[in-house]
């Protein structure tokens, strides 16, 4: 069967094949990282706003996926599962595309799903595991979206235990009950805004490789204290527990900025070494650099060229594993706060609208440009909200 499924799940045209390697270069995917699946996910959720009355002009474009990722960035859940199907396969992960209904239900008790909760989401072939569903539909201007289910109505909190390693010594590794803090997801957003949270992970680890850590409970707290989990549509995704070889850890410099189009980079020697084993000498000029906000992924810099010899030049670099740990390259988003202008007439019969905005606060970088749609629409007496409903950005 896995045979079957690498015959029929990897197809992609080449236009679509050459489009996604150019986000695969650019956000540094690879196939081979144990969480490509989620970060897969993550980043189609996020290339794009959900919303019902999208631009239908959409699905007449020769090329949907492209259409949809490159230039409309508006959809509902078939765009975003179509776009992460060919994203995986483009990535050599068998994918395919999924219909069917979401929606709650309560243990004993009768669920009505309807029309209206239809769905569509994707499916991953894992190998020795099977298909997986993959939820990879994106936001509403208003919060986590989906066509249908109460879902709807919650904002989606993805959780998932911090990873952590250590080389091999012959005693286990348990999992910590602490969670991964992803650079700009929602649960670092509560936590900067005074939430709390107690979980309770499970998993360990003795030989060398790699295995999973669970989340066996989490609740989350707000600022006074109250628990809000049942506000939130709770999603666990799994932790890695990793046994290496004998470790020698590389600790770059932390440098972070907000946004200003400018790349923050490392200096070639930008970093320290600490407890190196006696008698090893280590080879290596730092480099890396990021433009976008976001975060640097240390996983990135363990390709570099690195080289360790022992007492006698022997080059021993394949007796150990090179681990990168600190805070490395963070950009933050630059934050503005843009208000629409307000506009009157007296009353003639027809639409008074105003599509002017302005920047209350914060500032655009230079050389770069807000446009906005703005929905608000009044033509009886009265007053009605002059509305944002779209921004884009251009250099």
């Amino acid at each position: 069967y896995r045979e079957f499924v690498y015959a029929n799940y990897l197809q992609i045209d080449e236009e679509t094949k050459e489009f996604m390697d150019g986000i695969i270069e650019k956000n540094k995917f690879r196939s081979d990282d144990l969480r490509i699946i989620s970060k897969v996910a993550r980043f189609i959720q996020g290339s794009a706003t959900y919303n019902l009355d999208y631009d239908k002009t959409l699905d007449k474009q020769e090329n949907v996926v492209i259409a949809f990722l490159d230039t409309y960035k508006q959809g509902i859940c078939q765009h975003y599962a179509s776009s992460a199907v060919l994203l995986y396969r483009a990535l050599g992960i068998p994918a395919r595309y999924t219909l069917g209904y979401t929606g709650s239900t309560v243990n004993g008790q009768w669920s009505e799903i309807t029309a209206s909760q239809a769905h569509a989401w994707v499916e991953v072939y894992i190998d020795g595991v099977g298909w997986i569903n993959v939820e990879v539909t994106g936001a509403s201007n208003g919060g986590p979206s989906s066509e249908g289910g109460n879902e709807a109505i919650k904002q989606r909190l993805e959780i998932r235990p911090v990873d952590i390693d250590k080389g091999y010594d012959g005693t286990p590794l348990y999992a910590k009950n602490e969670l991964a803090v992803d650079f700009g997801s929602l649960l670092e957003l509560l936590l900067n805004k005074g939430y709390t949270y107690e979980v309770t992970v499970s998993g360990s680890r003795t030989e060398m490789g790699s295995s999973f850590s669970d989340i066996e409970s989490f609740k989350i707290f707000n600022q006074n204290g109250n628990d809000v989990t049942d506000q939130f549509l709770v999603i666990c995704e799994p932790g890695i527990i990793t046994i290496t070889k004998p470790q020698i850890v590389i600790y770059p410099y932390s440098n972070q900025k907000y946004y200003d189009g400018k790349p923050l980079e490392y200096a070639p020697d930008e970093y320290f070494i600490m407890d190196i084993p006696d008698g090893l000498r280590v080879e290596f000029e730092l480099s890396g650099s990021i433009t976008d906000a976001g975060v640097l992924d240390g996983a990135e810099l363990r390709d570099l060229p690195i080289k360790v010899y022992d007492s006698n030049n022997n080059d021993v670099t394949d007796d150990y594993y090179i681990k990168f740990d600190g805070d490395f390259l963070r950009i933050d988003k630059r934050s503005i706060t843009i208000k629409t202008q307000s506009a009157s007439k007296s009353y003639d019969g027809t639409p008074l609208t105003c599509d002017e905005i302005y920047v209350v606060s914060g500032s655009l970088v230079e050389g770069h440009t807000i446009f906005a749609e703005v929905t608000g629409s009044i033509i009886v007496e009265g007053e009605a909200k002059n509305t944002v409903n779209m921004m884009t950005f251009a250099i």
